[in-house]
Formats: structure tokens, sequence, C-alpha cells
């Protein structure tokens, strides 16, 4: 009795956590409406290819081939989203390409930026650096041994000594 009630409280956490999880997109996520278009004009002679062979009059052969083909590409239009909208309720690449077109231009600008920057504070920089550099030997100029160092003259007993040794 207490395994049965154990199986129940198993069940009812595992119904718990799949409610308490948000559900899931069956749907394969795509970017490009122009490119899944693409993709699937690939597919078209694959299709195609099934027919060959096939002990059928060649009218109802290519009607089969065509609804085939019309079949596949339908069912992958409704198991797709395309930036997260429907097949049927999103739109061709055109803004999407006019917006990566501004996008590249925009890089290409500050590219450009960036580039002139890069030869006109080097040459900012240097007029800093220069001036730091003069205010280092000014202060090293003002900044004078407070004992006048003597000459250091060698005992000539003492140097004989060192030569013996």
């Amino acid at each position: 009795m207490d395994q049965i009630r154990k199986g129940f409280r198993e069940r009812e956490t595992v119904a718990e956590m799949a409610a308490a999880s948000p559900p899931r997109e069956p749907r394969v996520q795509c970017r490009s409406r122009r490119w899944t278009g693409e993709l699937l004009g690939h597919y078209g002679p694959f299709v195609r290819r099934l027919g060959a062979g096939q002990a059928v009059e060649a009218e109802s052969l290519e009607q089969a081939l065509s609804e085939a083909l019309w079949n596949f590409e339908t069912a992958v239009q409704e198991n797709i989203t395309v930036n997260g909208q429907l097949w049927k309720e999103s739109s061709d690449d055109l803004q999407n390409d006019t917006d990566l077109r501004l996008l590249e231009d925009q890089l290409d600008e500050l590219i450009v930026e960036v580039a002139s920057k890069r030869n006109q504070y080097p040459r900012k920089i240097q007029m800093h650096v220069v001036k730091g550099i003069k205010m280092q030997q000014e202060l090293l100029g003002c900044c004078q041994p407070a004992v006048n160092p003597q000459e250091i003259k060698a005992d000539p007993s003492q140097a004989n000594g060192f030569i013996a040794v």
C-alpha cells in the first residue's frame, strides 16, 4: 500500500514539474525565410527522383510527384518558425537585408573613424610625452646632491698590496 502511495506521489511530482516548466516549442527555429526557401528548393530534385522507375503513367506520375513535393514543402513550412513567427506570418528578408546593410554601413563608418583616431592621437600624445620628459630633466637638474663628492685617491702602499695578492 505504501508503495502505491509512493508511486502516486512520484507521478504527481513529475506532473507538477511538467506543468511548472514552460511549454517547449516543437517547431524548428530558423532565422531567414529566404534561406529556408532556398533549402526547400534544393530538396525538390530528391523528391522527384522518388518517382523514377515507377510503373505509372507519365501524367499521373507527374501529378503524384507534384503533390508529394507540395506536401513536403507544406509540412516543412508548418513545422518551422522564422524569427519566432510562423512561416505564413513571417515576411521575406527584405527588411532584414536592409537592416543588415545599414549595420554594415555603420560598421564601415566606425572602422574609418577608429583608423583616423589611430593616426591623430599618437601626435597628440607625443606632445604630452615630450613635455613630461622635459619636466623630468628639469627636476633632475634641480636636484643636486647635498654632499659634494671628493676625489678618491688610492693610497700607493695599499695599491702595492693588492698587486701582490
